[in-house]
C-alpha cells in the first residue's frame, strides 16, 4: 500500500502500539497444533511479507521499545535501521516450543556465534548489547524514543525521495555480492539525482546544482 500511493512516504518508522512489545513473534503452541496445509499456507505469506518489507522503496526505520522476539526480532532486522529503547530485549524462542526459523535472516546483520548462541539457548539479547553488536544503531531511554526517532527520520526525508529509493535499491542489490562485484554494481549505477549539500542540522540539506 505504502509503494503504490501516488507520494509514498520518503521514509517509514515502523514500531508497536503495545506497551513494552515491538512482536512476540509467533504463537508456537498455535503453529503445532496448526494443520499442516494452513501452516505451510501462513509461511508462505510470512515469506512475502518478509520480502515486502526488505523491497520497500523508502527506507524503514524499527522503533524497537520492549520485546522483539522470534519474528518480532526477524522483521526488525529486515528493517534499514534500528532504533531501540533501554528496555528492547531481542531473542529466538522457538527451540522452546519446538520449532526454527527466522534465524537465517539474522545472519545478515549479527554474528554467526551470536544468532546460534541466540537459537540454541533461547537467551535473550540486551538493548545495549544489541547495540554493540551492531543490531541496533541508537539505544536511548524509552520516554524519547519516537523522538529521537522522529530525528532520525527527519536526517533521510531531507533528500529527494527518488534518490533515497535508488540508493537503498543499490545497497539491497549488492549486500549478497562479493566484495568487487558489489562495488562495480554502484559504479554502474553512477549519478542517481541532484547533488544535495549537507547541513549541521539533521534533515536539512541544500541543493547544490
Amino acid at each position: 500500500e505504502l509503494s503504490a500511493r501516488a507520494e509514498p512516504p520518503t521514509c517509514v518508522l515502523l514500531g508497536s502500539a503495545v506497551p513494552r512489545f515491538f512482536s512476540g513473534g509467533r504463537d508456537t503452541e498455535e503453529a503445532r497444533s496448526t494443520a499442516p496445509d494452513d501452516l505451510a499456507r501462513r509461511r508462505q505469506t510470512v515469506t512475502r511479507l518478509y520480502r515486502l518489507l526488505f523491497d520497500l522503496p523508502m527506507p524503514v526505520i524499527a522503533v524497537i521499545d520492549g520485546y522483539a522476539l522470534g519474528a518480532g526480532m526477524v522483521i526488525a532486522s529486515l528493517c534499514d535501521l534500528r532504533i531501540a529503547s533501554d528496555e528492547a530485549r531481542f531473542g529466538l524462542p522457538e527451540i522452546a516450543g519446538g520449532t526454527v526459523g527466522g534465524a537465517r535472516h539474522l545472519l545478515r546483520v549479527l554474528p554467526q556465534g551470536t544468532v546460534r548462541h541466540l537459537a540454541l539457548t533461547g537467551e535473550h539479547l540486551s538493548a545495549e548489547r544489541a547495540r554493540e553488536l551492531g543490531f541496533v544503531e541508537q539505544v536511548v531511554p524509552s520516554a524519547s524514543l519516537w523522538d529521537q526517532a522522529d530525528r532520525l527520520a527527519a536526517s533521510i526525508c531531507g533528500f529527494d525521495p527518488s534518490v533515497t529509493a535508488k540508493v537503498k535499491q543499490v545497497l539491497n542489490e549488492t549486500e549478497e555480492l562479493p566484495l568487487w562485484d558489489g562495488f562495480a554494481h554502484e559504479l554502474a549505477a553512477g549519478t542517481v539525482g541532484p547533488r544535495r549539500q549537507l547541513s549541521a542540522h539533521p534533515g536539512q540539506v541544500s541543493p547544490t546544482e
